[in-house]
């Protein structure tokens, strides 16, 4: 932003399951003017992002117990979507040099759909089948977000003295 603040986000929810090579696409456009004696300046951002992953993750296991051993193979089928879409809004007067106000409003969607497929198999030691499982989940959702912010700031003759309301939503 142009007043300095910076926002960060972390996740620690990973999409991906650490399987698999993420594809990402990012897309966006801004644009910014200041008119009227640059007492009022208007932002405009918008990005879109996808992101999509497959993976496949294979383990093979031997037991050995003391009366016998076994060999389990296990197949993990994964696949990850997300697809977001962000706008934001920046309007700023400058009604005076001791007056500004700032309004800022932001959206942001994203859908995300799930799927495994999980299958396993135990064999004895003549590689003959103990036991079996397959296993199939998904799911899917989206988030919506929506913030508005609107600051008023009002600088006083003392050099770097201001007072600033805000309200946010």
């Amino acid at each position: 932003d142009e007043d300095g603040t910076m926002y960060m986000w972390y996740s620690n929810n990973d999409d991906f399951d650490g399987v698999g090579v993420p594809q990402t696409w990012y897309t966006g456009a801004h644009y910014s003017d200041k008119y009227k004696s640059d007492k009022h300046a208007l932002s405009i951002n918008f990005s879109h992002k996808e992101m999509q992953v497959s993976g496949f993750d294979s383990n093979y296991t031997q037991y050995i117990l003391p009366d016998t051993f076994y060999f389990n193979n296990q197949n993990d089928k994964l696949k990850r979507e997300r697809v977001g879409n962000n706008v934001s809004l920046n309007y700023v007067l400058a009604a005076d040099s001791f007056n500004t106000f700032k309004f800022k409003i932001s959206a942001a969607q994203s859908d995300f759909k799930r799927s495994n497929t999980f299958t396993s198999e135990n064999r004895n030691e003549e590689g003959a089948l103990v036991n079996s499982n397959n296993r199939s989940t998904s799911d899917n959702g989206s988030k919506e977000n929506l913030e508005t912010n609107i600051n008023y700031i009002r600088k006083f003759r003392t050099k770097g003295r201001s007072f600033t309301l805000s309200i946010s939503q």
